[in-house]
């Protein structure tokens, strides 16, 4: 099929956009697109500090889409990686995006009401055993990547899906998203 051919396209897929107030940064529905979707044969990078994920690439007609948007289809929620025009039909689009999956996430405050809530991606970075005399304890490190607007500072307290994670490290050069790497320590 010609990925070209506007009159085959059934996915319908929305674009969110970010909105954000002092309680809160939420993905809003911004526009239903029809697109031509496939899956890529290989692993897309999204977070330099994680692991990559699945890829899939995106034919729409050319709009007002950027970066920090996010597209949701079929159920899932996709993180925007590239957007190029098409060298010989500056009319479309070619997206690639990560399949990734959002948690709700809320900063803990110093004081006892919960700090704004916000959504986030989680991919692992690793889970290191340690062994103390006599109880043993599991390292879990992630990496929590952000909307650009969310800023958490290094030994900071976040909650992940209802569990607190400590700030380790805060990674922020990248224009549209913040990177952080957060961890628990389980015991076994």
């Amino acid at each position: 099929m010609d990925k070209l051919n506007v009159g085959f396209w059934r996915p319908v897929a929305e674009v969110l956009r970010l909105k954000s107030n002092d309680d809160a940064v939420t993905w809003r529905r911004l526009r239903r697109i029809r697109m031509y979707a496939e899956r890529m044969k290989r692993p897309v990078l999204f977070s330099e500090n994680g692991l990559s994920t699945e890829g899939w690439q995106f034919t729409v007609r050319a709009q007002d889409i950027r970066l920090m948007d996010a597209i949701r289809w079929n159920g899932n929620h996709f993180f925007l990686t590239s957007i190029e025009a098409l060298p010989d039909r500056r009319d479309f689009l070619t997206i690639t995006a990560a399949k990734v999956k959002c948690v709700s996430c809320v900063a803990a405050m110093e004081t006892q009401r919960p700090g704004p809530s916000f959504p986030g991606v989680l991919t692992e970075k690793y889970i290191r055993h340690e062994q103390h005399m006599p109880d043993a304890v599991n390292l879990i490190c992630y990496v929590l990547v952000t909307p650009k607007c969310v800023n958490l500072a290094p030994g900071s307290l976040v909650e992940i899906n209802k569990t607190p994670y400590e700030v380790l490290v805060a990674h922020r050069l990248d224009a549209v998203k913040n990177e952080y790497e957060c961890y628990r320590k389980a015991d076994l």
